[in-house]
């Protein structure tokens, strides 16, 4: 396995992801093209780390498999801004539903908990849907430790911090 960011040479794979999510939302939503041409998308997501999408700066990685498929995406966002801080977080995470219960997205997570590291966080941010039991576990596996719940949306969210 290889987590890291999509290269023009991962345009087969990239498209065999993204049917891959059937009639599911992609998640996280910055692994989704919406439609936009492979080239274009890379700019997004280039444009994304410079935080010039009306949005904070942030990093999408692909976990590719042995036999080159994208098994999932994780973004990492370096600062949060209010919305963050209720929903959404320092990391968002989505496992392909080919790839699901495989242990992926504790893979991803661990991963990437090291570039936080390196950048002198002390701690992340998490939240997870209560009823998206996957992710809950993901988070409490990494150490992630409950702190809120809050209602937004019309759902109930858990906030995790995850102690770096």
């Amino acid at each position: 396995m290889e987590l890291r960011k999509l290269e023009k040479i991962d345009e087969a794979s990239y498209s065999e992801y993204i049917k891959s999510w059937k009639a599911e939302k992609i998640v996280p939503t910055s692994s989704n093209n919406k439609g936009k041409a492979f080239n274009d998308f890379l700019k997004k997501l280039t444009s994304d780390e410079l935080g010039n999408n009306g949005w904070v700066p942030s990093e999408t990685y692909f976990l590719f498999m042995e036999n080159g498929e994208i098994a999932g995406a994780i973004n990492c966002r370096y600062t949060l801004n209010e919305h963050l801080r209720e929903i959404g977080g320092h990391i968002g995470y989505g496992v392909s539903p080919d790839y699901r219960n495989k242990g992926i997205a504790t893979t991803m997570l661990n991963l990437v908990l090291d570039s936080y590291r390196e950048k002198n966080f002390d701690r992340v941010l998490l939240t997870a849907d209560d009823e998206n039991e996957g992710s809950v576990r993901t988070i409490l596996s990494c150490g992630g430790k409950l702190c809120e719940s809050s209602i937004k949306e019309n759902k109930s969210y858990g906030k995790y911090w995850i102690v770096v």
